[in-house]
């Protein structure tokens, strides 16, 4: 789409004509209009114009001040409600001025864009439980003790970021260790618990049963450890705390150092990374 130039005015002028098919019970839909030169944030906000919409297909008319001289523009459209701050930027399209004056039509807003259950706030895809994302997520770790280990666990994670970057993910799981003697010491450590991680730090709580699938003693594990500027990887310690008799001595760690990747396995990063696609709705909502 591009802006078409009509005959000369005394005034430069950009007209907007909003899209049709406005939800103006539940959302509030803004137009913007700024030059694309600034000098600062001032200068910015000095420079631009706000058009709230109040009806389908409404014309909005900006008069462009004498002291902003650019000849190119960014019109867009912001999609928010009024009990939050939370903003969609539906539509941007930048305008050329060969004229004094400009008429832009935005189109149909898809209605995959006005689902409460993705909205855009600061730069972040939300379920409308601020900045929160939902994912399930398969841990893959190993432990080193007196004996070394392995783990395989599923959840069902919440997965927190800002500006497209991931910062928390925290969430129930399920799942298995397992130590590396495929004869008969090997022993199997079916656990649940949970486990809260973000770029810095991690911690979380399990309960793990450990068995020869002929006898099985039962344990609870925290752990808490630091993390290289993701929540994606763990590097953590954990302790093993007795809940019945141990059956296998030294073959259960009760010290032990774990390395754990959390690998996203429904993360939707289409929607995430704000791909246009999304927005101009021909993604398939979920």
């Amino acid at each position: 789409m591009c802006a078409k130039g009509i005959h000369a005015q005394s005034q430069r002028k950009i007209v907007v004509i909003g899209p049709d098919s406005l939800n103006l019970v539940d959302y509030e839909y803004t137009i913007h209009v700024h030059g694309t030169t600034f000098i600062d944030v001032a200068t910015f906000i000095d420079n631009l114009l706000i058009h709230k919409l109040s009806s389908n297909l409404e014309e909005a008319t900006f008069i462009i001040p004498e002291h902003i001289k650019d000849s190119s523009y960014v019109i867009k459209l912001s999609i928010g409600t009024s009990n939050s701050s939370s903003t969609h930027a539906f539509f941007s399209e930048n305008v050329v001025l060969t004229n004094d004056s400009a008429i832009v039509k935005i189109p149909v807003i898809p209605v995959v864009t006005i689902n409460d259950y993705y909205i855009e706030k600061n730069n972040r895809i939300t379920d409308g439980r601020n900045g929160i994302l939902q994912s399930k997520i398969l841990t893959v770790s190993y432990y080193q003790g007196h004996q070394p280990y392995g783990d395989i666990t599923f959840s069902f994670s919440e997965l927190g970021g800002f500006h497209g970057y991931p910062l928390v993910l925290f969430g129930p799981a399920i799942g298995t260790e397992f130590n590396f003697e495929w004869n008969s010491d090997f022993i199997l450590g079916p656990k649940v618990g949970g486990y809260f991680s973000t770029a810095i730090f991690n911690f979380g709580l399990f309960a793990v049963a450990y068995t020869d699938f002929d006898k099985a003693s039962w344990y609870l594990k925290p752990r808490i450890g630091l993390n290289p500027l993701t929540p994606f990887v763990n590097i953590s310690y954990e302790y093993a705390i007795r809940l019945s008799p141990n059956h296998f001595g030294t073959r259960i760690n009760v010290h032990q150092l774990s390395i754990n990747l959390n690998i996203p396995l429904h993360l939707d990063l289409n929607r995430y990374n704000h791909n246009p696609q999304y927005y101009q709705g021909t993604l398939p909502d979920d």
